[in-house]
């Protein structure tokens, strides 16, 4: 596994020298392309997978909507690169995966009232919980009512296009698998902003932690 923090060290060691920037602005821009380099392996390695499984248009759906999902409201996670990568790739696998299994067997009437149910428990979970602090970069109190807000026009925006989508009768094989994999996503989301899915997390980053850094 390519060590990303080293690597970032060095590329912004390497900015440093050419641009000149001070010890500051050096500490930033490791941070930042420490972010960009992780983002870049883990779409990579989930890429590789779900085409290898022959599932990219429904992992792509549930990344999709669980990541802008998540850059709005916060949510539990690993507290390790390594853990987090481990769990994203097994959850984003077994989304695709179910989605491409059930599909056949829902009816639209059932998919239709499930986003629907999904959306009105994503704007109480909203309301209640978002944001949900990084404990290494909490939001400020002043921002915190605008990601509030976000939120939930995510989720009615979401559920908009996930309605919108049902009526697609000419690609109803395409559509649907896509359908219950956004919604996969979007149940994973929801589950890292409550207190019984952070704990819940939270325990599967304990043992993750047993097998990786």
């Amino acid at each position: 596994m390519v060590d990303i923090k080293n690597t970032a060290s060095g590329l912004a060691r390497y900015l440093a020298c050419e641009l000149d920037l001070d010890p500051k602005n050096t500490e930033v821009t490791r941070y930042g392309m420490e972010i960009i380099l992780g983002a870049l392996l883990k779409g990579l390695i989930i890429f590789g997978f779900s085409y290898w499984l022959g599932i990219v248009p429904y992992v792509l759906a549930a990344l999709i909507t669980s990541s802008i999902f998540r850059l709005l409201s916060g949510g539990a996670h690993c507290n390790t690169y390594m853990r987090c990568l481990i769990f994203s790739l097994t959850i984003l696998l077994l989304i695709g995966i179910l989605s491409r299994l059930i599909s056949p067997y829902v009816k639209e009437t059932s998919l239709l009232l499930s986003v629907i149910a999904q959306a009105l428990v994503g704007l109480y979970f909203v309301k209640k919980w978002v944001p949900v602090d990084n404990p290494n970069k909490p939001i400020p109190s002043e921002k915190k009512g605008k990601f509030k807000k976000l939120s939930a026009i995510y989720v009615i925006t979401w559920a908009t296009v996930m309605i919108l989508s049902l009526f697609n009768r000419a690609e109803i094989s395409v559509t649907y698998p896509v359908i219950l994999a956004s919604m996969g996503g979007f149940t994973v989301q929801l589950l890292s902003l409550c207190p019984a899915g952070c704990r819940m997390i939270g325990r599967i980053d304990r043992m993750l932690g047993k097998f990786f850094a």
